[in-house]
């Protein structure tokens, strides 16, 4: 007995010594500058298959920085989607992308490098409301089967949902980006929640090797959870038919919900980001996603 308690408490003791902690805290110094390269890749699948490119660069310059934080310019430029043009779901996922090109977030961290707030969300909405305006009625005149869905306002709104100062900031703090893991202290086999970009709740289990975090998410709902979301996809007239047949539905194995997300974070010794990868899949009811993105350090100030 004294063996097996000796032999299980070094085995433990050599799993400890092997589990490496990092926290995330890179020092900001103003007049820092990086330049990154942004490349995403997604397709969709349906009854018409479609592809998605999306790139940009990412510039980032420190312009404030104290014990309590920093202050620092994000700029996306040359932003370029190469895709079907007449695709509605295309259309949908670029515009967020194109609303922001060359505009300037000022992005307030805390003293871990978390990001609190957009220092210029008023600003930006008001850019960004108007962009929604006019790319709404340039879509629906230019897609009649979409003015036969959806109206002006209708369309305008489902744009602004995805640029919305809430939506943004909740972007920065938890999709894959510099930022996202800043404040965090991490060892292999840790575990946390956060919502994904499409609003999704998702459990993520970290690991750790020297200068690389890699993560591995997938989508955490209950049952109820599950259940509204399959609610939320019917057509209105169909819901009530749905919701008193619900259980059976899900009982019958043929809906599926499922998402992961795998990314790998490189950082360098000054906690600035080297490079993130990451693959992405989902099935919600049917309608099948896969996506990769690679973000790369071009240059940098120190």
């Amino acid at each position: 007995m004294k063996k097996l308690f000796f032999a299980l408490s070094f085995m433990m003791m050599a799993i400890g010594i092997q589990a490496q902690m990092k926290t995330i805290q890179p020092k900001y110094q103003v007049g820092d500058h990086a330049l990154y390269r942004y490349e995403s890749t997604t397709t969709i699948t349906s009854e018409n298959p479609v592809t998605v490119k999306i790139t940009y660069t990412e510039d980032y310059t420190v312009r404030e920085a104290d014990a309590n934080g920093a202050i620092i310019d994000l700029v996306k430029k040359d932003v370029k989607v190469e895709g079907a043009e007449d695709n509605i779901m295309v259309q949908l996922m670029s515009m967020g992308q194109q609303f922001v090109d060359g505009v300037i977030f000022k992005l307030k961290t805390d003293a871990t490098g978390k990001i609190i707030d957009i220092v210029n969300k008023d600003e930006l909405a008001a850019h960004i409301n108007g962009k929604a305006e006019e790319t709404a009625t340039q879509m629906l005149a230019k897609m009649p089967e979409l003015a036969q869905a959806t109206n002006k306002d209708e369309l305008k709104e489902q744009l602004l949902e995805q640029v919305s100062a809430e939506a943004l900031l909740n972007g920065f703090q938890n999709n894959p980006n510099i930022f996202a893991l800043n404040g965090k202290t991490l060892m292999t086999g840790t575990v946390d929640s956060y919502e994904n970009q499409l609003g999704m709740k998702m459990n993520r289990l970290f690991m750790v090797k020297g200068n690389q975090v890699k993560s591995s998410g997938s989508l955490n709902l209950s049952k109820d959870e599950l259940k509204e979301l399959i609610l939320s996809q019917v057509p209105e007239e169909q819901a009530e038919m749905v919701r008193q047949n619900i259980d059976l539905i899900l009982n019958s194995g043929q809906i599926k919900a499922e998402m992961k997300e795998d990314a790998t974070y490189e950082y360098l010794d000054n906690g600035w980001v080297g490079s993130i990868s990451v693959e992405e899949s989902g099935d919600i009811m049917g309608q099948k996603q896969t996506g990769a993105t690679k973000l790369t350090l071009l240059e940098h100030s120190w």
